[in-house]
C-alpha cells in the first residue's frame, strides 16, 4: 500500500462504496485508496505546473501547449 499522508483508511473506502451500492473486500478497497491517492498527487503536480507561471520550450521553439495542425474534427485529443 502507498503511504497515506491523508489519514483515510481502506475500512472507510468500504463504507463509502457500500453507501453507494458497491460491496469491496479489504484488498480492493486498500488498491482503490492507492489509486486516489495517486490521482490526487498527479492532479496536485498538474496544478503547481500549470500554476508556476513558466514557459517550457521544446527544441523546435513552441511550448507544450501550442498545437502544429488544428485538431481534426471529430478527434479528441
Amino acid at each position: 500500500m502507498i503511504s497515506n499522508k491523508y489519514d483515510i483508511h481502506p475500512d472507510e473506502i468500504i463504507k463509502i462504496c457500500k453507501q453507494h451500492g458497491l460491496e469491496v473486500n479489504q484488498n480492493q478497497a486498500e488498491f482503490i485508496l492507492d489509486f486516489i491517492s495517486i490521482l490526487a498527487e498527479v492532479a496536485f503536480n498538474q496544478e503547481k505546473y500549470e500554476n508556476s507561471g513558466t514557459v517550457h520550450q521544446g527544441k523546435h521553439g513552441r511550448t507544450g501547449r501550442q498545437r502544429i495542425l488544428p485538431p481534426a474534427s471529430g478527434r479528441v485529443t
